[in-house]
């Protein structure tokens, strides 16, 4: 299955420990962000990229922060109103961040680990 990671940029290395489980696994992950493929880009080319990645996966897998944090938004959510919009299969893995996490055929988990076992019962 391929996997998109939607996470703030400032979790790039526990994203790449993320990459890893997936593809140990048998995933594919999509976010290129996560490897840094962004660095030479300009914003436009790095958001559009984005996009693309996202387009590609079978599923996004957002990573939120707890509730009233002080580090909202970001493109993260940019990514998760795009993966509504296509009708792309959505896990939140935290808190309950953005009123858009409450909609119908959300899946919320604590965990990644928890988020993996979903996508394991999804091949079953």
């Amino acid at each position: 299955m391929k996997v998109y990671l939607a996470a703030m940029y400032s979790l790039m290395t526990s994203m790449q420990f993320y990459h890893a489980r997936l593809r140990n696994v048998g995933h594919e992950p999509t976010s290129r962000w996560v490897d840094g493929d962004e660095e030479d880009m300009s914003q436009a080319e790095a958001a559009a990229m984005d996009l693309i990645d996202v387009e590609r996966a079978d599923v996004l897998i957002l990573f939120t922060n707890q509730k009233g944090t002080m580090f909202k938004g970001g493109g993260r959510f940019v990514e998760l109103g795009y993966a509504i919009a296509i009708d792309k299969r959505i896990i939140v893995v935290g808190d309950y961040e953005n009123v858009f996490i409450h909609l119908p055929g959300i899946e919320r988990v604590d965990t990644f680990t928890q988020a993996l076992r979903l996508l394991k019962d999804e091949e079953n």
